[in-house]
């Protein structure tokens, strides 16, 4: 981990999005941004000399809210220089989503951390949220910021998706290296099913074949992720390897429910053009859903 950078709207709801950017800067001796994204419309052209008293005050109106919040993030920044996190603050133009992967990228962050106003209902369904949108245009990792507390020198309960890839490798990595608190418990969590086309009238599937195939799973996934555990115990961890007969998309997010988890780390396998914009991936439905944080690994 090089440099982080945190998104923040100066809510109150973007304070913990900024503690847990400050909690892993501090742990990692990481330079901590502090991104103030503020979409600043153009002036009007041509102002109508009725209109122009009008035009003037709504202009010395948002100035001195661009100045308030100014000095609201230098007050914010200062706070935690005092608690030993090297931070740097800068205000951009334009909309979060937008431009937080664009300032991540000028600054060589390989971290950008957002909350989440947590929307519920009909609503989630079909508008992304600025974590989500961020998520996807993002080219380094995304740490999505769900709950009330703040951890504090790591993380004590982490989920891992896995299924084999490069990306599930460097997720585990993350996990165990990065975010892990000395002594938490690591789950790595294979989710597995049957493809509904598989089973007809002339395969009847039974008890026995499911418990077979389940077992098959769990030693699949132990062969392949022996050594990735055996790390984590090394290094003091409590690393454990279960399958689970659930989708993707809701196995990761009821097993950290069930199990009281604080953080899913899950890959992203990186698609880009319109699919994206169209069908979301397990990483986008275990932000929107999800009852803890969320790390998307690149």
């Amino acid at each position: 981990m090089r440099k982080i950078l945190v998104g923040t709207d100066l809510s109150a709801q973007a304070e913990q999005a900024v503690a847990h950017a400050m909690d892993l800067g501090r742990r990692h001796g990481v330079e901590v941004v502090l991104a103030l994204a503020t979409a600043v419309p153009d002036s009007p052209a041509g102002v109508d000399p009725s209109t122009a008293e009008a035009a003037d005050l709504y202009l010395r109106s948002l100035n001195k809210r661009l100045a308030d919040d100014r000095e609201q993030l230098a007050t914010l920044r200062q706070h935690w220089v005092g608690q030993g996190v090297t931070v740097s603050t800068t205000v951009v133009d334009g909309y979060a989503d937008e431009v937080l992967p664009r300032v991540a990228e000028e600054v060589g962050a390989d971290l950008i951390v957002v909350g989440t106003h947590g929307r519920t209902g009909l609503r989630r369904a079909f508008l992304g949220s600025v974590a989500e949108r961020t998520t996807r245009l993002a080219g380094c990792d995304v740490l999505v910021v769900r709950g009330d507390r703040a951890p504090s020198g790591g993380y004590r309960h982490v989920v891992v998706g896995v299924d084999f890839s490069e990306h599930a490798d460097r997720a585990i990595e993350r996990a165990l290296t990065q975010l892990a608190a000395p002594g938490a418990r690591v789950d790595l969590v294979y989710c597995w099913q049957i493809p509904p086309l598989s089973i007809s009238p002339d395969m009847p599937f039974s008890a026995v074949h499911y418990e077979q195939l389940a077992q098959g799973a769990q030693a699949q996934l132990g062969e392949r992720y022996a050594a990735a555990a055996a790390r984590g115990v090394a290094a003091g961890l409590d690393v454990r390897l279960h399958a689970v007969q659930r989708p993707a998309s809701q196995g990761l997010e009821d097993w950290a429910r069930d199990h009281g988890a604080d953080l899913i780390v899950t890959g992203s396998h990186g698609r880009r053009g319109l699919r994206r914009w169209v069908l979301g991936s397990v990483a986008e439905v275990t932000i929107r859903h999800a009852p803890c944080s969320v790390l998307v690994v690149r």
